[in-house]
Protein backbone atom coordinates (compact mmCIF):
# COMPACT_ATOMS: atom_id res chain seq x y z
CA UNK A 1 0.00 0.00 0.00
CA UNK A 2 1.60 3.59 -1.12
CA UNK A 3 -0.28 6.49 0.67
CA UNK A 4 -0.27 9.81 -1.14
CA UNK A 5 3.59 11.93 -0.62
CA UNK A 6 1.33 14.36 1.64
CA UNK A 7 0.32 11.85 3.83
CA UNK A 8 3.25 9.57 3.98
CA UNK A 9 4.84 10.20 7.69
CA UNK A 10 7.29 7.75 9.55
CA UNK A 11 4.81 6.65 11.78
CA UNK A 12 2.45 5.49 8.73
CA UNK A 13 5.31 3.40 7.62
CA UNK A 14 5.99 2.31 10.56
CA UNK A 15 2.33 0.79 11.28
CA UNK A 16 2.60 -0.74 7.43
CA UNK A 17 5.54 -2.27 8.28
CA UNK A 18 3.98 -3.69 11.04
CA UNK A 19 1.21 -5.22 9.18
CA UNK A 20 2.78 -6.66 6.28
CA UNK A 21 3.60 -10.64 5.51
CA UNK A 22 0.94 -11.87 8.24
CA UNK A 23 1.20 -12.39 12.09
CA UNK A 24 4.56 -14.60 11.41
CA UNK A 25 6.07 -17.40 13.72
CA UNK A 26 6.18 -14.53 16.81
CA UNK A 27 2.59 -14.35 16.30
CA UNK A 28 2.25 -18.08 16.56
CA UNK A 29 4.38 -18.33 19.36
CA UNK A 30 2.13 -15.80 21.62
CA UNK A 31 -1.10 -17.52 20.16
CA UNK A 32 0.29 -21.06 21.68
CA UNK A 33 1.56 -19.26 24.89
CA UNK A 34 -1.46 -17.68 25.25
CA UNK A 35 -3.64 -20.84 25.05
CA UNK A 36 -0.81 -22.87 27.34
CA UNK A 37 -1.48 -20.37 30.28
CA UNK A 38 -5.06 -21.06 30.41
CA UNK A 39 -6.21 -19.00 27.46
CA UNK A 40 -9.03 -20.31 24.49
CA UNK A 41 -8.93 -20.29 21.25
CA UNK A 42 -12.09 -20.66 19.08
CA UNK A 43 -11.62 -21.11 15.50
CA UNK A 44 -14.56 -21.22 12.59
CA UNK A 45 -14.41 -23.13 9.52
CA UNK A 46 -11.42 -23.21 7.92
CA UNK A 47 -9.48 -20.68 10.42
CA UNK A 48 -8.99 -24.41 12.24
CA UNK A 49 -5.70 -24.43 9.99
CA UNK A 50 -4.44 -22.14 12.31
CA UNK A 51 -4.03 -24.47 15.12
CA UNK A 52 -3.90 -28.03 13.14
CA UNK A 53 -1.08 -26.91 10.52
CA UNK A 54 1.32 -25.26 13.05
CA UNK A 55 1.10 -28.12 15.16
CA UNK A 56 -0.15 -26.09 18.30
CA UNK A 57 -2.48 -28.62 18.61
CA UNK A 58 -1.32 -32.79 18.08
CA UNK A 59 -4.07 -35.93 17.15
CA UNK A 60 -5.98 -33.32 14.69
CA UNK A 61 -5.95 -33.78 11.07
CA UNK A 62 -7.33 -31.70 8.40
CA UNK A 63 -8.84 -33.31 5.78
CA UNK A 64 -8.78 -31.25 2.36
CA UNK A 65 -12.38 -31.26 0.33
CA UNK A 66 -10.74 -33.95 -2.11
CA UNK A 67 -14.67 -34.99 -3.82
CA UNK A 68 -16.82 -32.85 -1.43
CA UNK A 69 -18.39 -30.36 -2.23
CA UNK A 70 -20.94 -28.22 0.32
CA UNK A 71 -21.52 -25.27 -1.28
CA UNK A 72 -24.22 -23.76 1.47
CA UNK A 73 -25.84 -26.61 2.98
CA UNK A 74 -28.08 -27.13 5.55
CA UNK A 75 -26.26 -30.35 7.37
CA UNK A 76 -27.50 -32.73 10.13
CA UNK A 77 -26.03 -32.93 12.70
CA UNK A 78 -25.42 -35.14 15.66
CA UNK A 79 -24.77 -34.66 19.74
CA UNK A 80 -22.14 -37.08 20.79
CA UNK A 81 -21.37 -35.88 24.31
CA UNK A 82 -24.24 -34.17 26.51
CA UNK A 83 -22.02 -32.86 29.10
CA UNK A 84 -20.11 -30.87 26.87
CA UNK A 85 -20.86 -27.17 27.43
CA UNK A 86 -20.44 -26.69 23.72
CA UNK A 87 -23.46 -28.15 22.66
CA UNK A 88 -25.55 -26.46 25.56
CA UNK A 89 -29.24 -26.07 24.02
CA UNK A 90 -29.34 -27.74 21.31
CA UNK A 91 -31.45 -31.52 21.01
CA UNK A 92 -29.71 -34.38 20.05
CA UNK A 93 -30.35 -33.99 16.19
CA UNK A 94 -30.10 -30.70 15.00
CA UNK A 95 -28.36 -29.00 12.08
CA UNK A 96 -25.75 -26.08 10.55
CA UNK A 97 -25.18 -24.30 7.68
CA UNK A 98 -22.04 -25.47 6.30
CA UNK A 99 -20.10 -24.16 3.12
CA UNK A 100 -17.45 -25.39 1.79
CA UNK A 101 -13.90 -26.29 3.64
CA UNK A 102 -11.85 -28.62 5.62
CA UNK A 103 -13.24 -31.28 7.90
CA UNK A 104 -10.95 -31.72 10.79
CA UNK A 105 -10.67 -35.42 12.14
CA UNK A 106 -9.48 -36.95 15.14
CA UNK A 107 -7.83 -40.96 15.61
CA UNK A 108 -10.99 -43.30 16.99
CA UNK A 109 -9.35 -43.44 19.95
CA UNK A 110 -10.07 -39.47 20.31
CA UNK A 111 -13.29 -39.47 19.51
CA UNK A 112 -14.24 -37.78 23.27
CA UNK A 113 -12.98 -34.57 22.22
CA UNK A 114 -15.69 -34.70 18.98
CA UNK A 115 -18.68 -33.49 21.17
CA UNK A 116 -21.11 -32.99 17.81
CA UNK A 117 -20.80 -34.41 14.34
CA UNK A 118 -22.17 -34.49 11.10
CA UNK A 119 -24.64 -36.90 9.96
CA UNK A 120 -25.98 -39.66 12.37
CA UNK A 121 -23.92 -42.68 11.02
CA UNK A 122 -22.19 -43.71 13.90
CA UNK A 123 -18.45 -42.99 13.59
CA UNK A 124 -17.23 -46.70 13.90
CA UNK A 125 -18.98 -48.51 11.00
CA UNK A 126 -18.34 -52.07 12.25
CA UNK A 127 -20.02 -50.73 16.03
CA UNK A 128 -23.10 -52.45 16.45
CA UNK A 129 -24.88 -50.20 17.68
CA UNK A 130 -29.12 -50.28 18.02
CA UNK A 131 -30.82 -46.98 16.04
CA UNK A 132 -33.16 -44.84 18.16
CA UNK A 133 -33.78 -43.33 14.60
CA UNK A 134 -35.60 -42.26 12.29
CA UNK A 135 -32.92 -39.54 11.65
CA UNK A 136 -33.09 -37.13 8.94
CA UNK A 137 -30.86 -37.35 5.80
CA UNK A 138 -27.47 -36.13 6.06
CA UNK A 139 -28.42 -32.90 3.37
CA UNK A 140 -31.72 -31.32 4.57
CA UNK A 141 -31.75 -28.29 1.77
CA UNK A 142 -29.47 -26.10 0.41
CA UNK A 143 -26.40 -27.12 -2.11
CA UNK A 144 -26.05 -30.37 -3.19
CA UNK A 145 -23.44 -32.65 -0.79
CA UNK A 146 -21.13 -34.50 -3.35
CA UNK A 147 -18.91 -37.00 -1.02
CA UNK A 148 -21.01 -37.13 1.51
CA UNK A 149 -19.32 -40.41 2.99
CA UNK A 150 -16.15 -37.72 3.37
CA UNK A 151 -18.14 -36.37 6.53
CA UNK A 152 -20.97 -38.25 7.42
CA UNK A 153 -19.77 -39.45 10.75
CA UNK A 154 -17.11 -36.99 11.22
CA UNK A 155 -16.37 -34.14 14.34
CA UNK A 156 -18.14 -31.00 13.37
CA UNK A 157 -16.52 -29.46 16.33
CA UNK A 158 -13.18 -30.61 17.96
CA UNK A 159 -12.46 -29.64 21.64
CA UNK A 160 -9.36 -30.17 23.37
CA UNK A 161 -7.21 -29.17 26.21
CA UNK A 162 -3.62 -27.44 25.68
CA UNK A 163 -2.02 -27.59 29.25
CA UNK A 164 -4.33 -24.77 30.99
CA UNK A 165 -6.11 -23.89 28.35
CA UNK A 166 -8.03 -24.90 25.45
CA UNK A 167 -8.68 -24.83 21.68
CA UNK A 168 -12.19 -25.60 20.60
CA UNK A 169 -12.34 -25.86 16.57
CA UNK A 170 -15.63 -25.63 14.63
CA UNK A 171 -15.63 -27.27 11.47
CA UNK A 172 -18.02 -25.14 10.27
CA UNK A 173 -18.48 -21.06 10.03
CA UNK A 174 -21.38 -20.83 12.67
CA UNK A 175 -21.63 -17.28 12.27
CA UNK A 176 -21.40 -17.20 7.99
CA UNK A 177 -22.57 -13.71 6.97
CA UNK A 178 -24.61 -13.30 9.78
CA UNK A 179 -27.44 -15.34 8.25
CA UNK A 180 -27.46 -18.82 9.99
CA UNK A 181 -28.29 -17.74 13.32
CA UNK A 182 -29.49 -20.82 14.70
CA UNK A 183 -25.69 -21.84 14.82
CA UNK A 184 -24.59 -18.73 16.89
CA UNK A 185 -25.12 -20.36 20.14
CA UNK A 186 -22.11 -22.93 19.70
CA UNK A 187 -20.04 -19.68 19.73
CA UNK A 188 -21.55 -17.86 22.44
CA UNK A 189 -21.10 -21.15 24.38
CA UNK A 190 -17.65 -21.70 23.74
CA UNK A 191 -16.92 -18.11 24.70
CA UNK A 192 -19.36 -18.22 27.97
CA UNK A 193 -18.27 -21.69 29.15
CA UNK A 194 -14.51 -21.23 28.05
CA UNK A 195 -13.47 -22.37 32.11
CA UNK A 196 -15.68 -25.43 32.27
CA UNK A 197 -14.23 -26.94 28.84
CA UNK A 198 -12.78 -30.78 29.42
Amino acid sequence: MKLPARRRTSANTQLLSDITGGIGFEGMAAFEEFIRQGGTLVTLGSAGVIATDSGIIRGVNKRGPGGMNTPGSVMTVKITDHSSPLVYGYDKISHVFRGNGPVFTVPDRDRKYAPLQFGTKHWDEDAEVESDGPYPPLVLSGGIVQGANIIDGQPAIVSKALDDGHVVILSWNPMHRHVNHHDHAFVYNAILNWNDLK
